[in-house]
């Protein structure tokens, strides 16, 4: 790996301040197996970061060159951080901005796939917080200070990269906008997980003591940001210890890249736990288009095959006859593997019927076809004494889609354990179904509400996967009754049936069998 030589950045600082200069001192060398100190922190632009090949030629170029680039705040972080390597006896510093030369694709990725144990082999890692100006640590959020859109806490925590450079080091040392040391990962570890979420347990002894699930590794970067959509899931890779070429360009394929290099990895039904408490929506994918949509697994963690079997049983979610399954000879493979194919993600899971069936019609035609809704048990849970965690099916003619609420199983149907093919491949649907409402076809009527209030546009309706339903009020002025509309979509489809109820003023009931 190529790093920063400390005596030789704090020598040129020397050596300019003195009036004297060697230009044949190298910044940058090849090192292996050194002990070396690493910096994490924020990105600024592109103005104020030296790239690698400044800092290379650093020492060659001119001196009014040379003086403006170590004039730049990206030189000062490299400066300040060789300051505290040298305090703690170290001779080499890793910084990202300027040890990869970038104009490599190979080296690029290279770096990215490597990033994790780089700041796993660390000796010291300096997290610098550029905007806290206080002498001491911030303890509670304080959106006055760092912004609503930070959550009230420091930048630094709101970025995807930040995520691992926190949870690899063993000994992160945090410093202010002033390069005061303010305290240490270990030491503040109580007040990192309540800004983080991440256990005390992983940012005191780290991953290997109790590793965690994957649905939890996602949850910690559920509010973080990246400048790049591909990063959100490159920047986990260390995390998930999982390896996959950059292809900067693709977008949110590189999220649903990420599961599936996870998928062929490890036996974790979390990664289907996305939005398992969501109360309404759909998505034809059963994998998550973002780490946004895990934010509620913070505290899912996987259950073991015969711990699985176990909680089945004793709360009696599947008959024995079923169970033997996945549980007789040669068969307990079947619930500890999964396949990966363009059929989709092959996978044996305990399912059951649920009411809540509903009709979808073909655009907007009379043509209707039948949506069964289940409920399936995954092979993970809350806590080690709950239930396994649920998530609800639809199958809609042959294939299969991810339906979130709260539907009543069918008591008369018989569990049952089943091998799906479950599509994560998202299918070429419209973005959103937009309804004109048009207060003409009722005479005398004038718009009264609609409900949930975000999906109105003007005159019109739009629903989405996340917004699929919407209620329209409006009042008839002449008799004082209102007209209910109750609309939903699913699929790139109108489902049906679509309620309309008249009732006098004052009655709220609205008759929707939706869901």
């Amino acid at each position: 790996m190529r790093l920063v030589n400390v005596k030789a950045v704090l020598a040129l600082a020397g050596d300019i301040a003195d009036g004297h200069f060697k230009p044949e001192v190298k910044l940058l060398e090849e090192r292996l197996g050194s002990d070396y100190a690493i910096l994490s922190h924020c990105w600024g632009t592109d103005e104020e970061e030296v790239q690698f090949k400044e800092m290379d030629n650093l020492t060659t170029v001119d001196r009014a060159t040379r003086e403006k680039i170590m004039a730049r705040s990206g030189y000062q972080k490299i400066l300040k951080s060789c300051e505290q390597a040298s305090a703690h006896n170290l001779d080499w510093l890793w910084v990202d901005t300027c040890c990869i030369n970038k104009e490599s694709s190979s080296e690029l990725s290279e770096a990215i796939n490597s990033m994790y144990p780089w700041y796993k082999r660390s000796k010291k890692c300096y997290a610098f917080l550029h905007d806290v100006e206080d002498p001491v640590f911030p303890r509670v959020s304080d959106e006055a200070v760092f912004s609503r859109d930070l959550n009230g806490w420091p930048r630094w925590f709101s970025r995807g990269w930040t995520l691992q450079e926190l949870v690899a080091p063993n000994d992160v040392h945090f410093f202010n906008s002033s390069w005061v040391d303010i305290g240490n990962k270990k030491c503040l570890a109580s007040t990192l997980e309540i800004i983080t979420r991440i256990p005390t347990s992983i940012l005191q002894d780290g991953l290997s003591a109790k590793p965690p699930s994957v649905a939890q590794v996602m949850s910690w970067a559920a509010d973080r940001r990246t400048r790049r959509m591909e990063d959100k899931a490159y920047s986990l890779l260390g995390l998930l210890d999982v390896h996959m070429p950059m292809l900067y360009g693709e977008g949110k394929k590189a999220f649903r890249r990420l599961q599936v290099e996870v998928l062929r990895t490890y036996n974790d039904h979390t990664i289907f736990a996305w939005g398992h408490s969501r109360k309404t929506g759909w998505s034809s994918s059963f994998l998550a288009d973002d780490p946004s949509q895990f934010r509620d697994c913070s505290s899912i963690v996987k259950m073991e095959f015969n711990q699985f079997i176990r909680a089945v049983k004793l709360k009696r979610v599947i008959p024995d006859e079923e169970l033997c399954k996945v549980t007789d000879s040669g068969n307990s493979e079947r619930l500890e593997t999964f396949s990966v194919s363009n059929a989709g993600i092959q996978i044996w899971l305990p399912i059951k019927s649920c009411h809540g069936s509903c009709l979808v019609a073909q655009g907007l035609s009379t043509s209707f076809h039948k949506l069964q809704l289940y409920k399936a048990r995954l092979s993970c849970c809350n806590s080690p004494k709950s239930r396994p965690v649920t998530i609800f099916l639809a199958q809609f003619e042959n294939k299969y889609f991810r339906h979130f609420g709260d539907f009543k199983p069918d008591l008369d149907a018989k569990p049952q354990f089943q091998q799906l093919f479950l599509p994560y491949q998202n299918e070429i649907y419209q973005d959103d179904f937009r309804f004109q409402v048009d207060l003409k076809l009722w005479s005398g009527s004038i718009r009264h509400s609609n409900f949930p209030t975000s999906v109105r546009r003007e005159n019109s309706i739009t629903l989405t996967s996340t917004e699929d339903c919407a209620v329209v009020v409006c009042e008839n002025t002449e008799n004082n009754t209102r007209l209910a509309v109750a609309l939903s979509y699913c699929l790139g489809k109108l489902e049906s049936p679509v309620t309309v109820s008249t009732y006098p003023e004052g009655n709220l009931a609205v008759d929707s069998s939706y869901g």
